[in-house]
């Protein structure tokens, strides 16, 4: 999905940036968004994000009830950071393309709604509510869903129809 750069983008929120901002701050605000959007479908970004998305997969897939407690308390702390890596994929994406253009995707919708999972496991922990294990695992499984996107971005891994 390449889509033409939002450098002047026929958002609602330019008027808004406009008005609150004035007009020097307008421009650096389209500067910042054209150069998330050449950041966004760059192939270095694009095959960082294919990098992150398998060591994930390789990660949940390494994951196992005889594990000690040293190596799981490692493991919990890999899948943070790829949660925390894809959040910011996210944001990144979501504020380049803006909400429409994010959402033309389903492959977008797929990514944000496992972010939105990953976040919402995360606050739970914080808060302190004790998530069952089960429960906790069904959600790391769905983040293999992300090797749909993958095999999606890579025309040799996609299915011939």
């Amino acid at each position: 999905m390449q889509a033409s750069p939002p450098c002047i983008p026929a958002r609602a929120s330019l008027s808004a940036v406009r008005t609150c901002f004035g007009h020097h701050l307008l421009w650096f605000y389209l500067l910042w968004l054209c150069l998330l959007w050449q950041v966004c479908v760059s192939f270095v970004f694009r095959a960082f994000i294919v990098t992150i998305i398998l060591g994930n997969t390789l990660t949940t897939s390494v994951d196992n009830p005889y594990l000690s407690a040293t190596r799981r308390a490692q493991l919990e702390l890999i899948n943070m950071l790829f949660g925390w890596l894809f959040l910011l994929e996210a944001a990144i994406k979501l504020f380049a393309l803006g909400r429409r253009q994010y959402a033309r995707s389903y492959l977008n919708l797929l990514d944000g709604a496992l972010v939105l999972i990953f976040l919402a496991n995360f606050t739970l922990g914080l808060v302190g509510v004790n998530t069952l294990s089960h429960a906790q695992s069904a959600m790391r499984s769905f983040r293999a869903l992300r090797i749909f996107t993958l095999m999606a971005t890579h025309r040799h891994l996609t299915p011939i129809p």
